[in-house]
């Protein structure tokens, strides 16, 4: 995906043995094995530094030790793209995430699912007004929400909130108070 979209450089960090079966399959991917825990090791670490931006949570698994490791890696990226099991290890660190956030550019990407297991102060009304669970998840952590499904909302604190509905674009005007 990462080609597709125009990055001339992409580097992926994989499961310890899944090397050769990723550069077979795709042969101009730069490929760093990693265990997938904390404390990272230097060469994740440099790589990490040399970033543009980090997409973290597509094939990391659930494993309990994924939570420390997702901190880890968004402590040393200068911006991310948080999904899937990144954003699913991260259910219990609220508080963390809103301080990384703070200090840094973030995009969370859950779909209804993932939504309510990291926000669940939240999901109240997430099928009814998913722009309004959307506003209220980007006041806690002061990143863009990108809540997956049909519409797909876009929201970050202090902006207007978008919407993705079919092949258009559209704003959604912030609650007041």
């Amino acid at each position: 995906a990462a080609f597709g979209a125009g990055a001339g450089l992409v580097h992926v960090v994989a499961p310890i043995g899944a090397a050769t079966t990723l550069r077979t399959a795709e042969p101009d991917l730069q490929v760093l094995e990693h265990a997938f825990e904390a404390p990272l090791d230097h060469a994740l670490i440099a790589l990490l530094h040399s970033a543009d931006v980090v997409v973290i949570g597509p094939g990391l698994g659930r494993a309990v030790e994924r939570r420390d490791f997702v901190l880890a890696v968004l402590g040393e990226s200068a911006r991310a793209v948080i999904d899937a099991d990144a954003l699913v290890a991260l259910r219990d660190a609220l508080p963390e995430l809103s301080a990384l956030a703070a200090r840094k550019p973030l995009v969370l990407t859950p779909h209804l699912g993932e939504f309510r297991a990291l926000f669940p102060g939240c999901s109240h009304s997430l099928e009814t007004d998913p722009w309004g669970a959307a506003e209220s998840a980007a006041a806690v952590v002061p990143g863009i929400v990108l809540l997956k499904g049909v519409p797909t909302v876009i929201a970050q604190h202090d902006q207007p909130t978008r919407t993705v509905a079919a092949e258009t674009l559209t704003s959604h005007a912030p609650a007041a108070g």
